[in-house]
């Protein structure tokens, strides 16, 4: 199992940090929150949790798509 901090799971993702906090606390209503383990007040996040959320989020968009 692979833990990355914020920094490099906002890389991976290539969000900027603003964006990334309102997803990781729920804020975009649109997508699911990111996925992640609190240690203290460290944020970790598997790397096997963020691949199934972008599977996630992109068969969201392709069901919204398909809709239309």
């Amino acid at each position: 199992m692979e833990l990355l901090t914020r920094t490099e799971a906002m890389n991976l993702l290539k969000l900027k940090p603003s964006h990334f906090s309102k997803v990781v606390n729920g804020y975009i209503h649109s997508i699911p929150p990111i996925p992640c383990v609190r240690i203290g007040r460290r944020q970790l996040f598997r790397r096997e949790a963020l691949e199934t959320w972008i599977i996630e989020v992109e068969r969201r968009c392709n069901e919204v798509h398909s809709r239309s």
